[in-house]
C-alpha cells in the first residue's frame, strides 16, 4: 500500500497473512501480532494500517526420523539433505520433498515439520518423512503387427530396486517372424541422489529374410551424470559384434568393435 492509494480491506488482510507466511517460513513460530488494526478517520478521510508483530525466536531443524523405508543408511544418505540444526526453512522442506518424489523409489512423500512438539527452550522443531514404496515391479505387454515384420509381440519387466541399495533391473524381449531381440540393463547408484549411476547392459538382436540373417551382441558399461535440468554428461565403453550368414555361404564375423567416449547432452 502506499499514500493516497484507495482504501481496500483487502489489502490490509493480504498485509497481515503475508506477514504471518513470512514468519512461519522462516522458522518464527511463536510471533503473533501485538498490533493489529485498521483505523479510519472519516473527518479527514484517511486510513491507516497498525501491524505490530512480535516475531519471538527462530527455530532451527530438530530431529529427522525418516518412516517406512527399507532402503540401507547409504542410500537414503544420498537423498535427505535436511540437517538437524540447520535454520528452518518450510521451502526445504518442499525441496526435500521433491527431490525424494523425483526418484524412482516412492510413490508417496511426505515431509512434516511437527510443529506442536517443538522444543523452545532449545529453540528446534522436529521434521518427519514418511514414505511409501512404488510398486517393486512394472510389467509391460504389447503386441500389435507392421509391414516389415509382421505380426510382433513384446514383454518388458522393470524392477525398480532390486535389493536395500537401491540397484535396479530391467529386462525386455521382442519376438517376430524376421526378428528377436532380448535385453536386460543392471543399475547402481553412485551418488548425489541419484543423479549419477552405473549401467550394465548387455542386447542380442537377431534378423531374417529369406537369403541371410544377422544376428548382433553388444555390451555396455555407462556411466550419467545429471549436471541440470536438461544436461547429463555420459561416459560409456561399448562392445559389439555382429556375424551374418547368407544362404549357400559359410557364416562370417562382420565386425568387432570396442568404441569409449563421452557424450554432454541436452534439451
Amino acid at each position: 500500500t502506499s499514500v493516497g492509494q484507495l482504501l481496500e480491506h483487502r489489502l490490509y488482510d493480504e498485509t497481515r497473512n503475508q506477514i504471518e507466511a513470512l514468519a512461519s517460513r522462516f522458522g518464527f513460530l511463536d510471533g503473533r501480532f501485538t498490533a493489529r488494526r485498521l483505523e479510519v478517520n472519516t473527518e479527514t478521510n484517511d486510513a491507516r494500517f497498525i501491524l505490530n508483530y512480535d516475531a519471538g525466536q527462530r527455530y532451527n531443524i530438530g530431529k529427522v526420523q525418516v518412516e517406512d523405508t527399507e532402503f540401507n543408511d547409504q542410500l537414503m544418505d544420498q537423498f535427505i539433505q535436511l540437517e538437524s540444526g540447520d535454520a528452518f526453512d518450510s521451502h526445504d522442506l518442499i525441496r526435500q520433498q521433491q527431490l525424494l518424489s523425483d526418484s524412482a523409489f516412492f510413490r508417496d512423500v511426505e515431509v512434516v515439520a511437527q510443529r506442536e512438539q517443538r522444543d523452545r527452550e532449545a529453540a528446534t522443531v522436529p521434521v518427519t518423512i514418511r514414505l511409501t514404496r512404488r510398486k517393486r515391479s512394472l510389467h509391460r505387454f504389447g503386441i500389435g503387427a507392421s509391414t516389415d515384420v509382421g505380426p510382433r509381440i513384446s514383454y518388458s519387466l522393470d524392477r525398480r530396486w532390486v535389493n536395500r541399495k537401491g540397484h535396479t533391473w530391467a529386462w525386455s524381449t521382442a519376438l517376430s517372424p524376421v526378428t528377436k531381440s532380448l535385453t536386460t540393463r543392471y543399475g547402481i547408484p553412485k551418488g548425489d541422489a541419484g543423479k549419477t549411476r552405473l549401467d550394465l547392459q548387455t542386447g542380442y538382436l537377431e534378423e531374417r529374410s529369406d537369403s541371410n540373417s544377422t544376428a548382433t551382441f553388444k555390451a555396455v558399461v555407462n556411466q550419467t551424470k545429471l549436471l541440470g535440468k536438461n544436461w547429463t554428461r555420459s561416459y560409456a565403453l561399448e562392445f559389439i559384434k555382429e556375424t551374418y550368414s547368407t544362404e549357400g555361404s559359410p557364416e562370417g564375423v562382420a565386425g568387432v568393435v570396442v568404441e569409449e567416449g563421452a557424450v554432454f547432452g541436452g534439451e
